[in-house]
């Protein structure tokens, strides 16, 4: 109940603006100096919905390259690593869902802080085959808890293999073919013996 102070004189027809909360004004026409009212202001609904969805934001190195034949530590794999970063407001799904992921020339394994390393087969035939500075992309998806996606692109890059600009097969030559006499031993080490040199011929450094 709120009670206004009036004049103690105030004319019946006469209207006194009132300032409730909420900036409404209400108009109280006075019947005299004791007279009381009540002001009632709807309910204003508050709160939260948990229902919500927390947002899922991805960010981080989400791309990378390698080169063919470019194998620093030699186990015959063409491999680059980097990291994604997640941003979510609970805590529980700030993270990624670790597992191996083949991709079309390669596979890439992430843990669950968004650490990956993806690893391709240089022998492949397909890389083998690129034209210098030809590329290939492999393109894997990545999965946090929530169920966000996300993608890693790998560019595969060929190398400047040779003045015409492309991988090309080896050409093998020279003695291929020898024969050996039974008893004919001119060194007297009871060995049969033949020798002969094979020529290996390819336009790829470093593949002869």
């Amino acid at each position: 109940m709120i009670s206004p102070l009036l004049p103690k004189s105030l004319p019946k027809s006469r209207s006194v603006p009132f300032l409730v909360t909420l900036f409404m004004t209400i108009q109280l026409s006075a019947c005299g100096a004791e007279d009381f009212f009540t002001a009632i202001a709807p309910e204003v609904a508050s709160g939260t919905d948990s229902t919500i969805k927390d947002i899922t934001i991805i960010s981080g190195i989400a791309t990378g390259s390698v080169i063919e034949d470019v194998d620093p530590d030699g186990d015959n794999l063409l491999e680059v690593s980097g990291k994604l970063e997640i941003t979510n407001s609970d805590a529980e799904e700030a993270a990624f869902v670790a597992k191996k992921i083949n991709g079309d020339y390669g596979d890439l394994d992430i843990d669950s802080s968004g650490a990956w390393n993806y690893a391709a087969d240089n022998n492949q035939t397909i890389i083998q085959e690129l034209d210098a500075n030809a590329t290939l992309t492999d393109t894997l998806t990545v999965s946090t808890v929530d169920g966000t996606t996300s993608t890693v692109a790998i560019t595969i890059i060929g190398v400047v293999d040779s003045a015409g600009g492309s991988n090309s097969a080896a050409v093998i030559s020279g003695a291929d073919n020898s024969s050996v006499i039974e008893d004919v031993d001119p060194d007297s080490d009871n060995l049969l013996e033949t020798s002969g040199k094979l020529n290996i011929t390819d336009s790829d450094a470093g593949e002869a």
